[in-house]
């Protein structure tokens, strides 16, 4: 593992445990989001504890190099799914830019493993 891999694994952890925390526990900007998608307040939930898990898979990954790649593609099937949902309510390109990012990010460290 290389130092960009090293702080890629890193800042993806800390970017899901954030937003899978947010989530959970209802943080204002989380709620918009999924209503602004025009998802129920269950998917929110179950979103953040995804999120959560795979923040906790890229940790554990850093001593278990085959569960790295494997949180990878748990993050890349969330980040396919946030891209699909962001084209259903036909929200602007740019605003799927970001979901765009972290599945790309996510390939990279299922590619790293």
């Amino acid at each position: 593992m290389n130092i960009v891999s090293f702080v890629l694994d890193i800042l993806l952890a800390l970017m899901f445990l954030f937003l899978g925390i947010s989530a959970i526990v209802g943080a204002k900007k989380a709620r918009e989001n999924f209503q602004h998608l025009n998802l129920p307040d269950w998917f929110r939930l179950l979103t953040g504890v995804y999120q959560t898990i795979g923040a906790v898979g890229l940790v554990i990954g850093f001593w278990l190099p085959w569960f790295k790649g494997l949180s990878g593609i748990w993050i890349a099937i969330m980040m396919l799914v946030a891209i699909v949902l962001h084209l259903r309510v036909k929200e602007p390109f740019l605003q799927s830019v970001p979901a765009i990012v972290v599945f790309l990010l996510s390939v990279l460290v299922i590619i790293d493993k």
